[in-house]
């Protein structure tokens, strides 16, 4: 999926092929994005040479009241009209401000996990982790469960598997960057 900028919108006023860039940028506004886009150094026609039966798919992400919305939006439009072999109708999403916010936080969420810590059986803090579910999504999942204690061995083991971290003893503490654990896991 592809994003334009209004960066291409003066490529199209002149009698030259739109280019996009791959790389990927997003403007802050509020605390949260305004505008994510990308677009693709390659010309339409060699995009359309290496990738004969593939179509690519222009979309347009933003708040209704922009201006640079409506532009990229007709860019899109225009592009997708001109060049039908090339790209399929484009995915046009317009927001208002509320709108807006809750689908930054639903690109932005992320699960937090905690874990009590304790020394000589004495509480000296809480360990907070942050999991990046949308990126590795088994990983966080295992890591989830291990924290929970909700996983069950599937062989009997005399004696039992112990498949959480509860009790577990940290070996390594690395200040500002990460900690080992372990003991009979």
């Amino acid at each position: 999926m592809c994003m334009l900028s209004p960066r291409s919108l003066p490529l199209l006023g002149r009698r030259q092929t739109p280019r996009f860039s791959r790389v990927t940028h997003a403007r802050k506004v509020n605390g949260g994005l305004r505008q994510l886009c990308c677009y693709d150094n390659e010309t339409r026609e060699n995009l359309r040479n290496n990738m004969a039966a593939e179509k690519r798919t222009i979309s347009a992400i933003g708040l209704l009241k922009d201006v640079e919305f409506h532009m990229v939006k007709a860019a899109a439009e225009t592009i997708s009209r001109k060049d039908q072999d090339g790209f399929n109708e484009p995915y046009i999403l317009g927001l208002l401000e509320c709108d807006w916010d809750a689908f930054i936080r639903a690109k932005r969420k992320h699960e937090f996990l905690y874990m009590d810590v304790e020394v000589n059986h004495e509480r000296v803090g809480r360990l907070v982790i942050e999991l990046f579910s949308e990126r590795l999504p088994r990983t966080c999942c295992n890591f989830r469960e291990l924290c929970l204690g909700t996983n069950t061995e599937t062989e009997r083991h005399d004696p039992p598997l112990k498949l959480w971290y509860k009790d577990s003893i940290f070996h390594r503490v690395v200040p500002n960057g990460w900690i080992q654990g372990g003991g009979e896991f």
